[in-house]
């Protein structure tokens, strides 16, 4: 884990990392002794609006998106930047031949 002491202005804040396993790590101070909560074997509660063990977000929802907004944007760069991110996927197809119509319209 890091953690990072800023001062401004006679103000101190402690930035930390996420550690290894991607948990933050919430971190106390007592004395001079800064200890997070997963060092005292304490539960680390979510983060305000995360659920617990919330399911992986289907990859493919988030393919689409972004080919909808590679369409929305209606440019050659959007376009090839999505066929260059996916290219084993349906939508590159369909991206490829929607560059293709940009193309010959310029």
């Amino acid at each position: 884990m890091s953690i990072i002491m800023l001062y401004s202005i006679g103000l101190a804040a402690i930035v930390t990392a996420p550690d290894s396993s991607g948990l933050s790590r919430q971190p106390s101070v007592s004395g001079t002794t800064i200890q997070c909560m997963s060092e005292r074997n304490e539960k680390v509660p979510p983060r305000q609006g995360q659920v617990a063990n919330a399911p992986a977000r289907d990859g493919n929802i988030a393919i689409q998106e972004e080919y909808d907004m590679a369409l929305e944007t209606n440019t050659v760069e959007a376009l090839e930047l999505f066929i260059n991110r996916h290219p084993e996927h349906p939508l590159a197809e369909k991206a490829l031949e929607h560059l293709k119509t940009i193309k010959q319209e310029n």
